[in-house]
């Protein structure tokens, strides 16, 4: 169900300004908004990625790129979200989180507010990267889906910890007699699943293969390497005693890129002491849909119990007014649960043909729906 948020509401309203021509203005009104289950995901979204560009909010919701902008000014009003320029010669911008809209995605997710946690402003060179890094997340949970309510249970399926999420490897480092180093190893991304811990880096195109191979690749396999500690476990072991297997993951822009990289990777492990027990490399336009595949493309469907059900409908009922698209996915969602497979082409087609009704505000009455009753399959 919708949850009632204690922020501002906001509408639109129309002034006028030289010329005669019309702008549209956003103003606040009183308080009681509430914020959609489609905005609340994207809400607790950027919770997880910290940001994400227009673009990528459309893909998440399932809207073009005009809806999805629309979407962003309301939650830019409603003071849960802010802009900011990725960088200095581009109009794009990224969407994050504010003060308040952190602590609304901390209360959807059912997570303790962190102040430190969450401030983690970067500079123009870091944000491109950011996004780079957004973009993966989203390949990897809509890839293969159709609608928002599939990739929010795809989301729920694994953790994904960004950088500065208490992610880094940091260990003492033997050099001489007397003489320690301290080392650290910092993944852009810590992807795990109930069998597997992707430590996820996204390479620049800006360095050399040079510097590939002794900034980036050496680092990890000293993290795997029991003479490159003090103590009588690797850093990485020291981090995770756990037994998921762990995967050193480069992404690169280009499948050229990624091909030059995988033979420095080749080059690396042909040699004696070599400690990564598995690496991959791949471009990043087909490393989000190889994740999802090995992922999620096995996965059983887990049926769906009656309480969710009736979660479900209580959902579809707050959003009935005005929302054509939201009662259509929920409308679907239930009826491919309830309904037998051959009576799903009728059951879209009447749902359809709901949605084109595009003027009508009222939601067709259930009775004029091809539902029968039948045992739940």
């Amino acid at each position: 169900m919708s949850e009632e948020t204690e922020i501002t509401q906001l509408e639109i309203g129309k002034g006028k300004e030289g010329g005669g021509k019309e702008k549209q203005k956003w103003r606040r009104k009183k308080p009681g908004t509430r914020v959609t289950e489609r905005e609340a995901f994207l809400v607790t979204e950027l919770l997880r990625v910290r940001r994400l560009t227009v673009r990528q909010i459309a893909r998440l919701a399932f809207v073009n790129d005009e809806a999805g902008r629309w979407i962003v000014r309301r939650l830019v009003c409603l003071g849960l979200v802010e802009e900011q320029f990725v960088d200095r010669l581009s109009s794009d911008k990224a969407i994050l989180l504010t003060d308040e809209g952190y602590r609304f995605a901390c209360r959807r997710a059912g997570v303790e507010p962190n102040d430190d946690y969450f401030r983690d402003r970067i500079g123009w060179e870091q944000r491109v990267h950011a996004v780079a890094i957004s973009e993966l997340y989203v390949d990897l949970v809509t890839a293969g889906v159709g609608s928002w309510l599939d990739a929010r249970g795809r989301a729920d399926a694994f953790t994904w910890r960004v950088s500065n999420a208490d992610t880094a490897f940091r260990w003492i480092e033997p050099r001489d007699v007397n003489k320690r180093v301290g080392r650290q190893v910092i993944p852009d991304v810590t992807l795990e699943t109930d069998a597997t811990r992707y430590l996820v880096e996204i390479e620049r195109p800006t360095k050399s293969l040079g510097r590939v191979l002794s900034e980036k690749i050496a680092p990890y396999n000293h993290l795997f390497s029991l003479g490159r500690v003090v103590a009588e476990r690797s850093a990485y072991a020291q981090k995770y005693p756990d037994t998921k297997a762990p995967v050193v993951l480069f992404v690169c822009h280009s499948a050229a890129r990624a091909k030059s990289v995988r033979e420095c990777f080749e080059k690396a492990a042909a040699r004696q002491g070599f400690y990564i027990p598995a690496w991959r490399v791949g471009a990043s336009a087909e490393v989000g849909g190889e994740l999802a595949a090995e992922i999620f493309g096995a996965r059983p469907v887990k049926p769906a119990s009656p309480d969710e059900l009736r979660e479900r409908l209580r959902r579809m009922l707050d959003v009935a007014i005005g929302a054509d698209q939201a009662i259509s996915e929920e409308l679907l969602w239930v009826a491919r649960v309830c309904v037998p497979a051959k009576e799903m082409p009728a059951i879209e087609q009447a749902i359809r043909h709901r949605q084109s009704r595009g003027n009508s505000r009222r939601p067709r009455p259930a009775s004029d729906l091809p539902l029968r009753r039948h045992s739940r399959p």
